[in-house]
C-alpha cells in the first residue's frame, strides 16, 4: 500500500481503496457537480492487472485526463 500512495502522490492524483467500512455517522449529504471520475482497473484487465499496466494508465490520466476531472486510479482485484 505504501507504494501506491507514492505514485499517487508523484502523479498528482487520489488513489481509492475499495472495502468494506462502517455506515456513515454524519448525516451531512455531500453533493458534488460531477460524479468522481477515473479509470478502474477491472473495466480494461479484470483481475489479472500489472503494476506497469496501472502505472501506464495512471501517467495517461494524468498528463491527458486530468484536466477534464479524471483524479482517480483505483485497483480493484476481486472485490
Amino acid at each position: 500500500m505504501q507504494t501506491n500512495r507514492i505514485l499517487a502522490a508523484l502523479l498528482g492524483i487520489s488513489l481509492v481503496t475499495v472495502g468494506l467500512s462502517a455506515a456513515p455517522t454524519s448525516k451531512v449529504a455531500l453533493v458534488t457537480p460531477t460524479p468522481p471520475m477515473g479509470w478502474n482497473s477491472y473495466d480494461a484487465f479484470g483481475d489479472s492487472v500489472t503494476e506497469a499496466e496501472v502505472l501506464a494508465n495512471a501517467i495517461y490520466v494524468k498528463n491527458k485526463l486530468l484536466a477534464h476531472g479524471w483524479n482517480y486510479i483505483v485497483i480493484d482485484f476481486r472485490w
